[in-house]
């Protein structure tokens, strides 16, 4: 047999040994026939390709989606189709992340678009059907975080791609105000969700006043407000803060983003006071958060560091103009 036989043989026995585990993980048991069982299988890659995001293991990330992709043909109705698009966008994500740890803008923008377009999709559908709306409101607001983040720290040929940032304020606004009404007017049962929706949306909300810095500040006393009526009086607009006044909660990682942000961007911008925020903000995040939340918490923060204060970076020329 030669090389070439051996070699397709090889990739047969690959592809036929991936396909039966695919069609043992999605069909075992009761298999497509349960809601329930289709969406914990669903979620559970969900939530394995965020824990490899902060890993920073794309190839883990992949997997994940070629075991979703698999089962796309076999979910084109509902109510399993519309589970899947959720599904789907969330379990992409990460890689915008890890696209957005390497600087790479368009790659970044192009999966977050993607992402937008099958919510899209999703709502036109449904609503085409008849049937009953579908916030995805976790989904929106992750790629709303991205979105902000990838628009102040980008360059300005960026500024619009996807959304404008002023575009993008109303709609942090919109889905912020929909999931605290929807909480406050119905609190889930389980608190810890609550928690993840209200943090989810904080930190949203830093990166669209940090964005709204840049490109449209006179949004940025308005969205600071309604930030500090949501999550308690954190955050100001003056740069320094931390130096010429006591910290309002030295305790919350927020603040600490916030006044970095402003420093470099705003500020003198000086290396070993934004070393010190970035400090305070580790120990405020060691304070806030579970222990197993860290490792992926903590190298963002120092590409985070490392970025403010790269010689290259344009933020605060443009915020300052």
């Amino acid at each position: 047999m030669g090389q070439t036989d051996q070699n397709t043989v090889q990739t047969d026995i690959g592809q036929n040994t991936f396909h039966e585990a695919n069609r043992q993980y999605w069909l075992a048991y009761e298999g497509l026939s349960s809601e329930a069982y289709f969406r914990e299988r669903l979620f559970s890659l969900v939530n394995d390709s965020l824990f490899a995001q902060n890993a920073g293991d794309l190839e883990r990330i992949e997997n994940n989606l070629k075991r979703i992709s698999w089962v796309e043909p076999l979910v084109q109705a509902e109510p399993l189709l519309s589970f899947f698009e959720t599904g789907l966008v969330m379990a992409t994500l990460p890689l915008a992340r890890l696209a957005m740890d390497r600087l790479d803008w368009d790659a970044a923008y192009r999966i977050l678009d993607q992402c937008r377009q099958v919510l899209i999709g999703k709502r036109n559908r449904r609503r085409e059907m008849g049937l009953g709306y579908r916030p995805d409101s976790e989904c929106w607001y992750r790629i709303y975080t991205f979105l902000g983040e990838l628009k102040w720290k980008g360059p300005e040929e960026y500024r619009n791609r996807v959304v404008s940032p002023e575009n993008l304020v109303c709609d942090y606004l919109k889905i912020e105000r929909r999931c605290v009404q929807y909480l406050d007017g119905l609190p889930l049962k389980d608190q810890k969700v609550n928690r993840d929706v209200y943090h989810g949306l904080g930190s949203c909300g830093i990166q669209i006043i940090k964005m709204a810095t840049r490109w449209c500040p006179q949004h940025v006393n308005v969205l600071i407000d309604d930030f500090n009526r949501t999550h308690g009086n954190l955050l100001t607009a003056q740069p320094g803060h931390f130096l010429d006044a006591s910290p309002t909660d030295p305790r919350n990682p927020w603040y600490w983003d916030f006044e970095l942000y402003k420093w470099c961007a705003l500020g003198p911008g000086t290396a070993d006071e934004a070393t010190l925020c970035h400090q305070w903000r580790l120990d405020a995040a060691r304070a806030t958060y579970d222990y197993g939340d860290l490792a992926g918490a903590f190298a963002g923060y120092s590409r985070e560091l490392e970025f403010l204060l790269a010689p290259q970076t344009t933020i605060r020329v443009t915020a300052r103009s």
